[in-house]
Parts: C-alpha cells; structure tokens; sequence
C-alpha cells in the first residue's frame, strides 16, 4: 500500500507540473511598433513608459516574446531603457525571439556584458 500512496504522490507532482507547462501564455511583443530605428535613452525609456500599463498586465503564468523583426537600428541606450526594466521585472519570462539583425545581436551583447544579466534568447 505504501509503494501505491509513493507511486501515487509521484503521478499527480508529475501530472501538475505537466498542466501548469501547458497554461503558459505568451504574449508577443513586435518592437517594430515603437518605430524601425530605436535610439536614445529618451525614446527607449519613453517606449517603455508607454508599454508599462500592458506590462502590468501580463499574468503570472504569461511569458513575453520580444520580436525584433523590421528593426532596421537597436541602439544600446535605447535597449537599456526598454529591455532592462522589463528584465528586471519578468526574469526568465521574457525571451527574445532569435534575429539576424546584427545591431539587435551586438546591442544585446553589450547589454549582457555591461548589465551583467542574461537576456533568455529562443534558438
């Protein structure tokens, strides 16, 4: 009977955790919303302020994809202002979705290396 209650225990931690990994959400953010060349502290941290009320509402169990896609120019200051925050925030939640772009790639660096934190990147 005891192996049953152990076998038991172990089926539903599984089963749980296996239903909460199907209800994550994602939310998907294009930043080519906010204009194809993001520069400057001002504009990134504007961008940001203008994003925060959709931010606050992103649940618990929601990632946030961020899309890079028809970026032309990420410049680092801008990048600090929106991203970094948002990194604060969410944590492994957000993910960056992968890019060519070679200014989104050595923008996201710089970051990394300058903030010493680590954006989630999707392969």
């Amino acid at each position: 009977m005891l192996n049953f209650c152990i076998f038991h225990a172990y089926y539903c931690q599984k089963r749980v955790k296996s239903e909460n990994f199907k209800k994550i959400k994602t939310m998907k953010l294009e930043l080519s919303k906010f204009g194809t060349t993001l520069i400057s502290r001002e504009l990134g941290s504007e961008a940001f302020r203008a994003f925060l009320p959709t931010l606050r509402k992103l649940a618990d169990n929601e990632n946030l994809e961020i899309d890079f896609a028809g970026i032309l120019t990420l410049s680092p200051s801008w990048a600090d202002e929106f991203l970094t925050p948002i990194l604060d925030q969410l944590g492994k939640r957000m993910v960056l979705l992968p890019t060519d772009n070679l200014s989104v790639q050595a923008t996201i660096k710089i970051l990394q290396e300058a903030n010493k934190k680590t954006y989630i990147q999707n392969p």
